[in-house]
């Protein structure tokens, strides 16, 4: 699923978290991806599975956008609880 954007309102949050085990954030890799991604994590109720951060090590993509099919398959199975700007 997409937001299509850094901004996910609180509906979107509920709708998500009603039919997913787990949310991977994967929102951009740039300053207002990352601001965004702090509000979806602590606005976010908590799914059974979790919530977890997509990861960008492997790639330089500003977003999923831009990575290829394996990168995004490596980018999502690396998803880490730990956010990737740390």
């Amino acid at each position: 699923l997409a937001s299509f954007g850094a901004h996910v309102s609180n509906e979107q949050l509920n709708l998500l978290t009603h039919h997913a085990d787990i949310i991977v954030i994967a929102l951009d890799n740039d300053e207002a991806g990352i601001t965004a991604a702090k509000r979806v994590y602590d606005a976010c109720p908590r799914p059974r599975g979790g919530i977890s951060y997509l990861r960008y090590s492997h790639t330089n993509a500003k977003d999923i956008g831009d990575m290829t099919d394996d990168e995004i398959t490596e980018a999502l199975t690396g998803a880490s609880a730990l956010p990737w700007w740390l």
